[in-house]
């Protein structure tokens, strides 16, 4: 059972959510209630409610395509296709053109390398916020919202 306010996944026979403590069963609803049936639902996320606006300059939970350490591998071979798989696609495309620009200029692979860890790290803190249900901005590093 999926709590209706946070998403936080709660067991069958649970009353409150175990994350926020709102009701998991509507007052008129518990009477009857025996803590068997079927309760699924998909989890919201901030920002994900069914008619709510979504802000444009964020990404969410839903458009993260790939796990924290498929994000990391990912970005190992190219550098921002981590970030273009969890939804911040202009960033990744920027680094990846950022990563080509420094080989181009400096024709340095310690400064490539610096700069591909840094582009790895970012994808998996960014991977891992979206998958916790947390929105982050386009253009934000390491998954700050």
């Amino acid at each position: 059972m999926y709590c209706s306010k946070c998403g936080q996944q709660n067991s069958d026979d649970a009353r409150y959510c175990s994350r926020c403590g709102s009701p998991l069963i509507e007052p008129e609803n518990t009477a009857g209630y025996t803590g068997s049936g079927s309760y699924d639902q998909p989890p919201f996320f901030e920002g994900e409610r069914p008619g709510q606006q979504r802000d444009p300059n964020l990404v969410y939970p839903s458009q993260c395509l790939v796990s924290p350490g498929l994000a990391v591998l990912t970005s190992l071979f190219f550098c921002g296709l981590g970030q273009l798989l969890s939804g911040q696609y202009a960033k990744g495309f920027l680094l990846f053109l950022g990563n080509l620009l420094l080989a181009w200029l400096f024709n340095s692979l310690l400064l490539n390398m610096i700069f591909q860890i840094v582009a790895t790290v970012d994808a998996y803190q960014s991977a891992k916020t979206l998958r916790f249900g947390t929105p982050i901005g386009k253009f934000s590093f390491f998954g700050q919202p």
